[in-house]
């Protein structure tokens, strides 16, 4: 199965709470160091789910990041324009740096998601 938009709708399907007034979802990576770890990131208004991937669709590992743990969100353009920079700042100081283009062959909201991702987050006073 080719990563897209349904193989991520049913990847991200069990995780969603009926109290989330919205979600989106994103691929990309995170940047660390060297190794770049290749996550699909379901957005909400409660917290930042992170779906580790190998392969197309293969889930690895799981986490997220509470809202309340976040003091900023930054995003920034990225790859002269074609993709975007977002870069979390948690209250504790540590930093996670994602990595998303815009469009994506097989992730058709990929661009629609990251507007509407932005759009929420300023709302809520999250973003710089």
């Amino acid at each position: 199965m080719a990563l897209n938009d349904i193989a991520i709708s049913k990847i991200i399907k069990d995780i969603r709470t009926e109290d989330e007034k919205f979600a989106y979802y994103l691929y990309g990576v995170i940047t660390q160091d060297i190794n770049n770890k290749f996550y699909i990131f379901n957005f909400s208004d409660k917290k930042i789910d992170l779906f580790e991937i190998v392969g197309i669709d293969t889930v690895v590992d799981y986490s997220f990041i509470s809202l309340d743990s976040i003091q900023s969100v930054k995003f920034s353009n990225w790859l002269f324009g074609m993709g975007r920079r977002i870069k979390i700042i948690l209250k504790e100081g540590q930093k996670v740096v994602i990595k998303v283009n815009k469009f994506n062959i097989g992730v058709k909201k990929q661009k629609e998601h990251l507007v509407k991702i932005e759009e929420e987050y300023r709302k809520m006073g999250l973003v710089l």
